[in-house]
């Protein structure tokens, strides 16, 4: 599985409700959402490049969606209809962002700081 072009430490994982995708956070602040395939290998997802071949197997395949935040320590879950995807940081931030329906970056919803002094920033 590919997340990036620089090593890092992966984070957290989560797969949606579904099995249908993973998502990987990094200590780089990244967030990378795979499809998964199922055992006779059909892709859950529209991209064939969005799969992790034959789950976790030597084909080399990159995320479908992406998402950069300020945190390097994150954990992510995503919503119970695999839409939005969550986001959490040691810091105390929490992200829900948008997942697209094609490859591309995931569109921020909103972001709220539990521990600063802007509790709740929401994005249009």
């Amino acid at each position: 599985m590919r997340r990036g072009i620089k090593n890092a430490v992966i984070c957290s994982l989560a797969f949606d409700k579904l099995g249908a995708m993973l998502a990987a956070s990094s200590d780089h602040g990244t967030i990378h959402i795979f499809g998964v395939e199922n055992p006779q290998g059909e892709s859950k997802q529209k991209n064939d490049t969005s799969t992790l071949g034959r789950m976790f197997g030597n084909k080399e395949k990159t995320s479908f969606a992406q998402l950069r935040v300020a945190d390097e320590r994150t954990k992510v879950g995503f919503s119970d209809d695999s839409k939005s995807l969550f986001v959490i940081s040691q810091s105390g931030k929490f992200y829900e962002a948008a997942i697209p329906e094609d490859k591309g970056e995931c569109k921020l919803i909103g972001n709220y700081d539990f521990l600063g002094p802007n509790k709740s920033q929401g994005q249009g």
